[in-house]
């Protein structure tokens, strides 16, 4: 049913979708990749792009991660296809032991970025790139590190030596919200982290949270770092795969991971983007060489209410009477 489905209609665009790999030893990473890689030319979907969200190495053994990063630019720089790749925690494990002052160490960002067709942020110091199918804007959350590595924003989170110095100001997440609610059609996000109400979300005041509340253009947010099957992480959230935003109604989809060692098996996301504005999610179980799930939103479907509704909510449902006000209190002007 759901290949009948990836066949009814033809996408405008179709995206594979996948985040950590990670693990510290390479020929395991490899063999998961593999897995995918091989899935994935048997189903022959012919995908237009790939989005990587984050964590492609880790660990803190400098030659353990040239090999995994090596690797992973020859088998998927093989698929010519574009690739949009953005941070994760692991991404900075070299970097977050050292001292300030130092040059951040980031040989996935390096290589990825040297790659053509590749695009990550244009200075691993920024927070975000974007990019756009048709008019599609696709907004790409990513860690990101001081140039001198005083500050490190990872896991939600301004942490390193100097934590106190980051200085990315609130108003730029504001600034960013306020680009996506003027942009004229859908906008998705992904990133490494889920926001509030997703699997392992973003913690109370986490950076994500500046970005709250999201615009109405928003339509769907995707995430890696919930490792689908990982009990000690994941708790009761372990198998979260679609979930929604808290105090929203948009959707946030978990793509799991390509690991399958705290993940229970090698999964990944296929996006497909309509003409119509329509998005069609399939989830893939690589090892079982099965769909587990699909998922289907229309982007553009009129959000209908009588006057009565518009009263009712704009007496009870103010921002300042929900948690979403804790960002602005955490975050004032600046």
């Amino acid at each position: 049913m759901i290949d009948d489905l990836l066949t009814l209609r033809t996408p405008a665009a179709r995206i594979w979708i996948f985040s950590d790999l990670q693990q510290v030893i390479p020929d395991m990473a490899e063999g998961c990749l593999n897995i995918a890689l091989e899935d994935m030319r048997e189903l022959d979907l012919s995908p237009s792009a790939i989005w990587y969200l984050g964590d492609a190495m880790e660990g803190k053994n400098p030659e353990r991660v040239a090999e995994m990063t090596k690797m992973q630019v020859k088998k998927l720089s093989a698929l010519n296809l574009p690739l949009r790749f953005v941070m994760g925690n692991h991404d900075l494990d070299l970097t977050t032991a050292l001292p300030a002052g130092s040059k951040p160490v980031l040989p996935v960002w390096e290589a990825f970025q040297n790659v053509p067709g590749w695009k990550t942020t244009p200075s691993f110091s920024d927070f975000y790139f974007t990019d756009t199918y048709g008019d599609v804007l696709v907004v790409f959350l990513s860690d990101h590190v001081a140039p001198d590595n005083r500050w490190i924003a990872t896991q939600q989170e301004v942490r390193g030596p100097e934590p106190d110095a980051y200085d990315i100001p609130a108003s730029a997440y504001r600034e960013l919200r306020e680009y996506m609610a003027s942009w004229n059609g859908p906008v998705i996000l992904a990133g490494h982290y889920a926001f509030p109400g997703g699997a392992r979300g973003a913690p109370p005041h986490g950076l994500l949270t500046r970005l709250l509340p999201l615009p109405d253009t928003v339509k769907l947010a995707l995430h890696g770092h919930a490792h689908t099957g990982d009990w000690p992480y994941g708790k009761a959230q372990t198998f979260q795969r679609i979930g929604w935003i808290d105090w929203h109604k948009i959707p946030q989809i978990n793509v799991s991971s390509l690991d399958r060692t705290r993940g229970s098996q090698t999964r990944s996301v296929i996006l497909d983007i309509y003409d119509d504005g329509t998005l069609g999610l399939f989830f893939r179980d690589h090892e079982d060489k099965m769909w587990s799930d699909s998922f289907h939103i229309n982007a553009r479907a009129p959000r209908t209410r009588s006057e009565a509704s518009v009263r009712h909510h704009h007496k009870h449902t103010r921002l300042s009477d929900s948690p979403l006000a804790d960002w602005q209190n955490q975050h004032p002007s600046q």
